[in-house]
C-alpha cells in the first residue's frame, strides 16, 4: 500500500497538544507518514491566529484545521469529530482554493485571507471606485474590504454581513462613516462580485493605516491602493453544504443559556 504522508502544525497549547497525539494515534494506525517536504496533507491545529499564520506557506498542499485553540471559524474538526476525519478528507470535493485579497500599493503586492483594513487617528478621507466607477468620497474612521473567510472576523465586529464561505464575493464596509447635514454616504456593506476591481484614492494630506489580516504592513495609505482577487495556491477543507456551515455559526459565535 502506498504511503500517505503528512504534517502537524500546532499552536503548542496543552488542548492542541492532547488532540495532536490523537490525530497522530489515528493516522499511525492507517500507515500514514509524517513527512512535511513530502506532505500532501497539512493539519493545523490551534485558532484562527494559528491558521492564519502558516497556511500561506504550503503551496499546492491541502489544509486540514483542527480547533485547538479559543475560535475556530476556519476548523471543520475538534475534539468532539476527529475521530472521522480519515473519512471525511478522502472526499475530494471538500477541498477548494479559497479566494484570497491581492492589495497593490505602489506596485507591491501584499495578500490578505480575510481583510484589508484601512484606517486612520484623524477623519480618513478617500475617493471610492469600484471597476473604475466612482461610488462616494468617504469620510470615517476607516474601509474594510473582506472575504468570504474573513467576513466572520474583524468586518463580523465592525458589523458587516456574513457570507458564506462557498460563495466567490468580497465586501466592502465603511467604519465609523461621518454623517452630516450636507453630506452622506452608503453606509451598508457592499457585497461585490469576487472579480470586481475596488480602487482607494486619498482625498487629504492625512496618513492611514494599512492593515492586512491583524498585521500593520509597513506601508501607509499615501496615493492609491487598488484591491483584486486571486485564488489560493494551497486547498483547504471547507463545508459544501449548508448544514455543517450553520452549525459552524453556531459553535463559534451563538450562545443560548
Amino acid at each position: 500500500m502506498e504511503n500517505k504522508y503528512f504534517f502537524v502544525i500546532d499552536n503548542n497549547s496543552s488542548k492542541s497538544l492532547l488532540l495532536k497525539k490523537k490525530l497522530n494515534s489515528i493516522l499511525c494506525k492507517e500507515n500514514w507518514v509524517e513527512n512535511e517536504e513530502k506532505s500532501e496533507f497539512i493539519f493545523v491545529i490551534g485558532g484562527d491566529g494559528t491558521f492564519l499564520k502558516n497556511v500561506d506557506k504550503y503551496s499546492d498542499k491541502k489544509i486540514v484545521a483542527i480547533n485547538g485553540g479559543n475560535l475556530g471559524y476556519f476548523s471543520s474538526f475538534n475534539s468532539k469529530n476527529i475521530d472521522s476525519i480519515l473519512k471525511t478528507i478522502k472526499n475530494e470535493k471538500l477541498f477548494k482554493n479559497i479566494l484570497m485579497l491581492n492589495v497593490n500599493i505602489d506596485n507591491n503586492n501584499y495578500w490578505g485571507l480575510n481583510e484589508v483594513y484601512i484606517c486612520s487617528d484623524t477623519t480618513l478621507k478617500t475617493n471610492i471606485y469600484i471597476c473604475h466607477q466612482k461610488l462616494e468620497l468617504f469620510k470615517g474612521t476607516g474601509l474594510m474590504v473582506s472575504t468570504p473567510m474573513g467576513s466572520t472576523a474583524h468586518n463580523k465586529n465592525a458589523g458587516g454581513a456574513i457570507i458564506w464561505q462557498n460563495e466567490n464575493l468580497i465586501q466592502l464596509l465603511e467604519v465609523h462613516p461621518i454623517t452630516q447635514k450636507k453630506y452622506s454616504t452608503l453606509k451598508s456593506p457592499l457585497i461585490l462580485n469576487y472579480n470586481s476591481t475596488i480602487e482607494l484614492i486619498n482625498a487629504s494630506n492625512d496618513f492611514g493605516n494599512i492593515i492586512i489580516d491583524g498585521k500593520k504592513i509597513k506601508d501607509c495609505f499615501i496615493n492609491k491602493i487598488k484591491i483584486t482577487t486571486e485564488f489560493s495556491h494551497f486547498k483547504v477543507c471547507v463545508p459544501t453544504t449548508l448544514k455543517p456551515y450553520i452549525q459552524k455559526l453556531r459553535d463559534s459565535f451563538i450562545r443560548e443559556k
